[in-house]
């Protein structure tokens, strides 16, 4: 596979089940409340997160492909939701289903073992939706089966203190979620790949989201790509390009984080950074077939 591959992939995308809409209804609202005008810090998806909808949005955008992501708080319910994400993927194959996963279900291998027997090639974790401590024990042991099965992990990450600077209704909410030990910063990916050199990474949102200013930790670990899911209203056009020179052109993958984002709109404000047309192809695909294991 070439380095600049032509291909357009979305390596940052989620859809639910039918059954989960009320709950994703309910914790959007939960999160808007008490601001008056969100705007860019809008955590209120852009339309509704069907499994039909975001298919036609991708389509729409122009994207040849995208990543279906799934989590649940609850480690009982990962089989179903890897299940869930196997079959949109056949009913679509522009779909890349990965695998979902809890470090504290009772037996991660028998996760895994399903997510290899279903052909994935990659899971996605997120600490604060899955209300884990990325630091317990039982969740380094999930990052190093992770790693002997060759499989890739995408780690969201948030600063907490970031995420209240922007939405100050986030407050309590926050508060809460530092009290349980459920953050993800980017010195915990910088450990967790320090720890498991094997395991590839896409640290979500260019490094941390809401964190930028400490993603410099993350420079040196070669096994951590990043994503740029969500960033493109909240970060300024130049420190986005220092992030990226800083980081690496050919450690950045492609993300909108639909459907908290359009596409579309991602994709337009990528393809007017001043990057070269080499960058600018690895960023949309390349990089991200790499991270896969396909070159």
């Amino acid at each position: 596979m070439k380095p600049n591959d032509p291909r357009r992939i979305d390596a940052h995308a989620h859809a639910w089940p039918e059954e989960d809409m009320p709950s994703i209804r309910r914790h959007s609202a939960q999160y808007d409340s008490g601001s008056h005008d969100p705007g860019d810090n809008n955590w209120t998806p852009c339309f509704e997160p069907r499994l039909e909808s975001l298919v036609q949005v991708e389509r729409e955008a122009g994207f040849d492909r995208f990543v279906l992501l799934s989590v649940s708080s609850r480690p009982e319910r990962c089989r179903e939701l890897t299940e869930w994400v196997a079959r949109a993927a056949e009913a679509h194959p522009e779909i890349i289903p990965f695998g979902a996963v809890h470090p504290y279900t009772t037996s991660p291998e028998d996760d895994l073992d399903r997510i290899l027997g279903l052909g994935l090639k990659a899971v996605k974790l997120h600490s604060l939706t899955q209300l884990f401590d990325p630091r317990d024990p039982r969740s380094e042991r999930l990052y190093g089966l992770l790693a002997e099965a060759g499989l890739g992990l995408l780690m969201d990450s948030m600063s907490l203190d970031g995420a209240v600077a922007a939405k100050p209704n986030l407050g309590p909410l926050m508060d809460l979620a530092r009290q349980a030990g459920v953050e993800t910063r980017a010195e915990d990916i910088a450990r967790i790949a320090r720890n498991h050199p094997r395991l590839r990474i896409i640290a979500a949102h260019l490094g941390c989201c809401y964190g930028w200013d400490q993603v410099e930790c993350l420079a040196d670990r070669r096994n951590v790509s990043f994503d740029l899911a969500y960033i493109h209203p909240l970060i300024p056009r130049e420190r986005v390009l220092d992030l990226i020179r800083g980081l690496g052109p050919d450690r950045i993958v492609f993300g909108s984080d639909a459907p908290y984002r359009w596409p579309a709109e991602a994709l337009d404000w990528l393809e007017n950074l001043p990057l070269t047309p080499e960058e600018q192809s690895d960023i949309l695909g390349g990089n991200f077939l790499r991270f896969m294991g396909a070159d």
